[in-house]
């Protein structure tokens, strides 16, 4: 249960607390009007630090080149541009993050990538990811894991969030090795 108290000794109280499960919430809650008098608690949250983002491409699962440009993360990756997947390392506040982007096409072994994600060690990881069966999401925090099917996705993507730094060169031949093959 959540404890409303908590979020209302705000400065300025939250218009609305309650909690969701799966993303599914009521329609009507996008028509809370903002309260302008809310300022933004943490303004740099959602900004990339230019000089400790590493983007890596790879065209058919090699390094290709070295991208030291931040780039920015949210279009899919196109079937017919030049590379199958992108990672993206980043760090703040504490934490390493790593993610990956790939192209629609690569398909991935649904039990390989699930033992990936819950075999490790792994903090957060969450992704969406063409498999051998259907698009799925996977969602581990901590002990707790699910997963379950989606519609179709523009791409697969996966991010990982560690309090501690790891070494992002064996996670990505793990998660290399779960790409489908027959």
């Amino acid at each position: 249960m959540l404890n409303s108290y908590f979020f209302q000794s705000y400065t300025i109280p939250k218009e609305y607390i309650n909690s969701i499960k799966f993303g599914r919430f009521s329609n009507e809650l996008l028509d809370i009007e903002r309260n302008n008098k809310r300022g933004v608690t943490f303004p740099d949250a959602h900004t990339l630090d230019a000089e400790k983002m590493v983007t890596h491409s790879h065209n058919h699962h090699h390094q290709d080149s070295v991208n030291e440009d931040v780039q920015d993360l949210t279009p899919p990756l196109q079937a017919d541009n030049d590379f199958s997947w992108q990672r993206f390392e980043n760090n703040g506040q504490g934490y390493y993050g790593c993610g990956w982007i790939f192209n629609r096409s690569i398909v991935f072994d649904e039990l390989k990538l699930e033992k990936f994600i819950t075999g490790d060690t792994f903090s957060r990881v969450k992704g969406i990811f063409h498999t051998n069966n259907d698009w799925l999401l996977f969602n581990r925090s901590e002990q707790q894991f699910t997963k379950q099917k989606l519609q179709q996705n523009a791409d697969s993507r996966v991010e990982i969030i560690e309090p501690d730094y790891h070494d992002w060169n064996r996670v990505e031949e793990q998660l290399l090795a779960c790409i489908y093959s027959d």
